[in-house]
Order: structure tokens, then sequence, then C-alpha cells
């Protein structure tokens, strides 16, 4: 491990892409620190066991698909902020716990067909871009 130069860069690519992502969330989505954070992580995780599998050589054209479904995945948490957030009457304590009815876009159904339309349409491409070759 880190033994080429591109280790190094991969690594360093993936701690930048990590705190770009924690930035995203926190000063440009306006996400509160636990959602952001519930992303961030989700992030870190995933692009760690990129690299780990990127250097033991279980790399695969055929992960790519999966590996941009994993990533939506992990921005799940912006879906449920943004049904808090519309909910949540003003001037009641961030650590107050809320019940409601989640719309669409937060229920569990929307997120997994989200993430599979996702990995659907990157088999689809990298089958028509097969086929060209």
């Amino acid at each position: 491990m880190f033994q080429e130069p591109e280790d190094f860069l991969l690594a360093a690519f993936a701690i930048v892409w990590t705190g770009v992502t924690f930035l995203l969330c926190k000063q440009f989505i306006g996400m509160d620190f636990s959602g952001s954070l519930k992303v961030t992580i989700a992030t870190g995780v995933l692009l760690a066991a990129l690299f780990v599998a990127w250097q033991m050589g279980v790399w695969h054209k055929w992960f790519l698909p999966l590996i941009a479904g994993a990533f939506v995945a992990c921005w799940y948490p912006l879906l449920d902020w943004i049904a808090i957030k519309k909910h949540l009457p003003q001037g009641v304590a961030a650590n107050t716990p809320i019940i409601f009815n989640a719309p669409w876009y937060a229920s569990w159904t929307f997120k997994l067909s989200l993430t599979a339309a996702v990995i659907v349409a990157g088999f689809i491409w990298l089958f028509f871009k097969k086929k060209k070759v």
C-alpha cells in the first residue's frame, strides 16, 4: 500500500472529496451538523472501500453502476433533512422529537427506486458502450 505515486494521489483525492462533501452539505446546502456528518461519513466509508478494492486489484468496470448507486445512497440524509425542514415549526429546539408522515421524496420506496434507476441506467450505458466497440 502506498508504493506508487497513484496511491498517494487517490488517497489525497478521497480525503479532499470527503472534505468537500462536508462543506457542500453544511455551507452551501445548509444541512444541520448531524445530517452533514451522516453524508460525509457514508461518503468517506465508500471512498475508503473503493480505495482498498483498487489496491487489492479487484476493480472491474461493471462495478461502476453499483458505485454510482452507492453514492446516491450516501445522500439519503439530504432527502430526510429536506422533509424535516419543511415540517419543523419555527422556534422548535433542534433536539425536540417530531413525528410526521414523510413526503414521497423521503420515503424508502422513492430512495430505493432512485438508487435502482441509477444502477440500471449505468448498466444500460455500459451495455450500449460495449456494443459500439
